[in-house]
């Protein structure tokens, strides 16, 4: 089939209304800026969220489970005495009314153990991430029946524990409670 000259067109001169204006690819390039920048954002915040989990975690895992136990026997306490600002050991009545001793200390390893003396003794690792003994924290503040500080274990009605761990991220966590002595 031949071409006819019906058939051939000439080509249109450009003009404006093809292809893109720098306007239309500023706006485009603009747009693409945000995007990008919210996508970050997102994940930005995302990291963040899982860093405050993670740190929620140490809190409510690690130390809150040392606070409840520590809580249990401090506030059952028949006497106690301190060795120093990081070991404490607490004597615990019996059902039977005898007694045991149970010991809790921060080491400079970064970990927090019970050692309990009663028939046959045995040792806890309550933690691996402690830092009461890093951070120059006292495990324990001794307070007499007017919640004033004392050192005279005899006049001590209760006392406030502080436990210090590092998270995930190596920030130091804290919490505290106040106990108060039962048996006193």
């Amino acid at each position: 089939m031949a071409l006819s000259p019906r058939h051939i067109t000439r080509s249109k001169p450009c003009s404006a209304e093809d292809g893109f204006t720098l306007i239309e690819l500023l706006l485009a390039s603009v747009f693409m800026i945000f995007v990008i920048t919210l996508v970050y954002q997102t994940v930005s915040f995302a990291q963040i969220g899982a860093q405050i989990s993670a740190r929620n975690n140490v809190m409510s895992g690690d130390v809150g489970t040392i606070l409840d136990i520590e809580d249990r026997f401090l506030s059952q306490n028949l006497s106690l005495t301190k060795s120093g600002d990081y070991a404490y050991d607490v004597e615990v009545p019996r059902r039977n009314g005898t007694s045991y001793y149970i010991s809790f200390m921060a080491n400079s390893d970064g970990t927090f153990t019970a050692y309990r003396r009663a028939g046959t003794s045995t040792t806890f690792r309550l933690s691996k991430i402690n830092a009461n003994r890093s951070s120059g924290t006292p495990l324990l503040e001794l307070f007499d029946s007017s919640m004033n500080v004392t050192t005279d274990m005899t006049k001590a009605t209760s006392a406030k524990i502080t436990i210090v761990a590092k998270d995930p991220s190596g920030n130091l966590v804290s919490s505290s409670r106040t106990v108060l002595f039962r048996n006193r």
